[in-house]
This record gives structure tokens, C-alpha cells and sequence, in this order.
């Protein structure tokens, strides 16, 4: 699994010869392999997004791979078999797990709508003992959730 990342930096200029460099960090695209114990490649496939924050996690679980990650309310299955999974600029988000299992087929769930302070942070959770918690970003009253 890996997942693009890079960074670009703009001058910004404020006028009467002043101005800033603006840098911007990039989360992009998710790749997901599997390969065979021979080291073939058994099967790809990828998760189209675009983020200035980390913005997933990935756990594995009864032998499927389980990515958790906010998105637009409205995944697109491409035509080349990517999943794109970016929000447009007015459109709320929403919490998915997107499971893999041995073959490369692939399930998606939305765990719930985001709305106010119930927007979850995947990126900070973390997967023990069958369970996944992870916590809102709510300001100074942070809620946390638990995935079994």
C-alpha cells in the first residue's frame, strides 16, 4: 500500500515588493497491491483522492484490508476500475471503510454522514485487539468512535 505524497510552494506576493512563500503538502492517490508468494503481482487498485492533510488509515482484519477515510457523500467507481473518492468544493463529507479481501474485490461502507463536530480522523486512529478507535475533531469537546 502506498499513497502519493509531494510538496509545492508559491510565492505569494502582497505588492511594494513583499510577499511569502506559500507551501502546500499533497495526500493523493492510494495504490493498493497484493502480491503472491512467488512475488508476482496477484492483483492493483487504487483510490483516486486529493488531500492537504493525511486523511486515511489502514488496518487488516480477518484476512481483508480495511482503508477508513472521509469523502464526498457520492463515491465513483471509474471506468478504469479506480474509485474516486474527492468531495467538490460545497459538498459535505462522509465517513467510508473501503474492505479489500484475498481476491481484490471490494466493498465499500459509509459509516456515517459527517456533520458538525462528528467529522472522524481516520489518520489518528489505531487497530488493537479487533477494534479501530479513532477521534473527532471537534474543537475542545473531541468524541471518539469504536469500529468492531
Amino acid at each position: 500500500m502506498a499513497e502519493e505524497f509531494y510538496i509545492t510552494q508559491t510565492y505569494v506576493s502582497t505588492g511594494m515588493n513583499n510577499g511569502y512563500w506559500q507551501t502546500v503538502y499533497h495526500y493523493d492517490d492510494i495504490l493498493i497491491f497484493k502480491f503472491g508468494v512467488s512475488g508476482n503481482l496477484d492483483w492493483g487498485r487504487s483510490i483516486f483522492k486529493r488531500s492537504n492533510s493525511p486523511s486515511y488509515n489502514a488496518f487488516l482484519k480477518n484476512d481483508e484490508l480495511h482503508v477508513l477515510l472521509n469523502s464526498g457523500k457520492n463515491l465513483l467507481e471509474k471506468d478504469d476500475g479506480r474509485t474516486k473518492v474527492s468531495k467538490g468544493w460545497f459538498e459535505s463529507s462522509s465517513l467510508y471503510d473501503i474492505v479489500y479481501n484475498s481476491s481484490g474485490e471490494v466493498v465499500y461502507s459509509k459509516i456515517q454522514d459527517n456533520k458538525g463536530k462528528t467529522y472522524y480522523q481516520p489518520f489518528y486512529g489505531t487497530y488493537q485487539d479487533g477494534k479501530f478507535i479513532m477521534m473527532s475533531s471537534g474543537g475542545k469537546k473531541r468524541q471518539f468512535m469504536i469500529l468492531q
